[in-house]
């Protein structure tokens, strides 16, 4: 079975204790990263004073001119990594890979152009290059997704104007089973570059997200504001165990991972809603933690009913992903559903608003 590319959870960095882990996998990015565009101001406001105007503390600004590098790649991958996955699945869904197009086909769907301009991601990732704090992995990673980026665009878009203009109707589909094989090849090469940046984007982001916890707790304490950044952290552990799943069988779940972080998720989210009651004036009026508490709530119901379809071995048979109409992330048990709540915690957190 050839691979595909993987559209995994990524965790934009905001700002220290409002909206968190804000880049879910392939759904709201935009949003996600409009609210990550704020986050380097909001933080140089976070330090430890306990009255006044507070100052821009070291830690701080370093914390900022972390997440203002880690919304460049986080740019790159959002804007791109979904794009490309999407042309090559439309693609896939009428040319079998192995053979490329006939011209017996019974549908021609073609494939979407590859939205998105590569100047600038490419100037992004150029301008950070070297900045501190220092990332050589992820540096090195985002070059060579920008260097299998150009060549994929270039003859996607090519391939999609092919199609598009129905070309193949007068060469007999010759261009169309020319393209096929650098098709193939540059769709796998963009799939291992995707992944391998996406690996060390997580790294760097976890890093970065367990340092900016530990500096909130420092600043102001164990607060809900420090409290909901654990409980937004964890909810990333969790969606990235459970996207280790193979969305027809579940076969490759890792059920005692899963477990472990369903455990963790749902501890932290009794703890940060107890917090939250306990200090209601955190919030500005109309701004309390009920939204969140619920968003928590119904990402914990659609974990676990993922993994009781897993531990059950229970199959989704193709009636019902028909009567979805491919719409997977309404079906429950599905790891496209659990997605879908994790994309409403994340809503929910950057709805949250602390006086």
């Amino acid at each position: 079975m050839r691979s595909t590319i993987t559209c995994h959870s990524l965790a934009l960095v905001t700002l220290a204790g409002v909206a968190l882990a804000a880049a879910p996998a392939c759904d709201k990015v935009k949003e996600a990263v409009n609210k990550g565009k704020s986050a380097s101001n909001k933080l140089k406001k976070v330090t430890g004073g306990s009255k006044g105007k507070r100052k821009s503390s070291p830690e701080s600004r370093a914390l900022a001119a972390a997440a203002d590098k880690m919304n460049a790649y986080a740019h790159c991958l959002n804007r791109f990594g979904k794009t490309v996955r999407r042309s090559e699945r439309r693609y896939l869904q009428w040319v079998d890979p192995k053979i490329g197009p006939t011209g017996k086909e019974r549908h021609v769907f073609g494939l979407f152009q590859i939205q998105g301009t590569i100047a600038t991601c490419a100037d992004k990732v150029a301008k950070v290059k070297g900045a501190s704090p220092s990332m050589p992995a992820l540096e090195e990673s985002a070059e060579a997704f920008v260097k299998a980026l150009r060549p994929t665009k270039a003859t996607v878009d090519e391939a999609s104007a092919y199609y598009k203009s129905k070309a193949y109707t007068d060469d007999g589909f010759a261009r169309g089973k020319a393209l096929h094989p650098k098709l193939m090849a540059l769709f796998d090469n963009f799939a291992a570059a995707n992944r391998a940046f996406g690996k060390a984007f997580d790294v760097q982001d976890d890093a970065l997200t367990e340092r900016r916890i530990e500096h909130e707790r420092k600043a102001r304490g164990k607060t809900i504001r420090y409290h909901h950044m654990v409980l937004m952290q964890r909810a990333k552990h969790l969606i990235r165990v459970a996207g280790s799943a193979s969305p027809m069988d579940l076969k490759d779940l890792q059920v005692d991972a899963v477990r472990s972080a369903i455990g963790t998720f749902q501890n932290v989210l009794a703890k940060a809603r107890r917090e939250a009651n306990a200090a209601a004036k955190a919030f500005r009026p109309g701004m309390g933690y009920r939204g969140v508490h619920k968003a928590g709530q119904e990402l914990l119901k659609a974990a676990k009913a993922m993994l009781r379809r897993r531990t059950d071995g229970k199959v989704f048979t193709g009636k019902e992903l028909q009567l979805k109409s491919g719409n997977a992330k309404s079906l429950v048990g599905h790891p496209a559903h659990v997605m879908a709540k994790y994309n409403d915690l994340i809503g929910a957190s950057n709805r949250l608003s602390f006086r």
